[in-house]
C-alpha cells in the first residue's frame, strides 16, 4: 500500500516537473530578479557529463513533454537501482 502510494506521488511529480523546470524559471526572467541572483550566487565550474536526455529533452517532442518523460526515466533508473540493491541484501540475510 505504501509503495503504490509513493508510486502515484512520483508520477505525479513527474507530470507537474514541466511547470518547476521549464514554465517558472521563464517567468522569472525579470532583470530585477537576475541582478538580486548575480549579487548573491558565485560562478562555479559547471562539467558537462555525457546523458542520455541531453537537457532534459527528447528530440522531436514538445520541451514540456519531453522533460516529463525524462522525469519518468530518472524515476525509473532510481526504482531500478533501490530493487537491485534490495534484492542483493535481501538475499544475504538468508531471506530468499
Amino acid at each position: 500500500m505504501m509503495l503504490r502510494r509513493a508510486v502515484i506521488v512520483s508520477i505525479a511529480l513527474a507530470i507537474v516537473s514541466p511547470i518547476f523546470g521549464l514554465l517558472l524559471p521563464e517567468a522569472l526572467q525579470s532583470e530585477e530578479y537576475i541582478e538580486a541572483l548575480a549579487d548573491r550566487v558565485e560562478p562555479v565550474m559547471v562539467i558537462d557529463y555525457p546523458t542520455p536526455l541531453k537537457e532534459y529533452s527528447i528530440h522531436g517532442l514538445p520541451g514540456p513533454v519531453g522533460y516529463a518523460i525524462s522525469a519518468l526515466v530518472g524515476y525509473g533508473a532510481i526504482v531500478g537501482l533501490y530493487y537491485t540493491i534490495h534484492r542483493i541484501a535481501f538475499r544475504r540475510r538468508g531471506g530468499g
